[in-house]
């Protein structure tokens, strides 16, 4: 067993000299499902995401306003803080941000709502590899379903390798 290093608490940490493990291009192969990434969505997530773009009277921050222009009693979290949850998933299952901030992308499609109190799972499959000049791209199929296995947004991303 491997010996590690403890904190001054007597917490055992990793060892820093190992290199961290990280999927190469030539890791992946088309077929693998990429680790799932479940988020709880909470009604304060959506306000604190709203106000932080200037959304301070909408549905999607305000009950009142949600039942008037939704005709909910909830209120739908935003779009992009669901689509923004492709991203943590990517760099999960890449175990590095490199190859999704020097040329990922995502191209996402939502087909129903999500509200407060929500479970989403973000799911994906690798569906291509190819090579243009000196970049590695891997295609995926990715998906966010609720609790009840209900997809709630569709779409493609993709990662690049140099």
């Amino acid at each position: 067993m491997e010996e590690r290093k403890e904190s001054a608490v007597g917490v055992k940490i990793a060892n820093e000299e190992k290199p961290l493990k990280k999927l190469s291009f030539d890791d992946i192969k088309v077929g693998d499902e990429l680790s799932p990434l479940t988020r709880y969505i909470t009604l304060e997530m959506g306000i604190k995401h709203g106000k932080i773009y200037g959304d301070f009277y909408s549905g999607h921050v305000d009950i009142e306003a949600s039942k008037t222009q939704f005709g909910v009693p909830t209120m739908p979290i935003q779009g992009a803080f669901v689509h923004g949850g492709f991203t943590p998933f990517m760099v999960n299952w890449l175990r590095s941000a490199r190859p999704w901030i020097y040329g990922g992308k995502c191209d996402v499609r939502f087909i129903m709502a999500v509200t407060s109190g929500m479970t989403l799972v973000y799911r994906g499959k690798v569906i291509e590899k190819k090579v243009e000049g000196n970049k590695k791209y891997v295609i995926c199929d990715v998906w966010a379903e609720n609790e009840r296995g209900e997809k709630v947004a569709v779409g493609t991303t993709t990662a690049c390798f140099e």
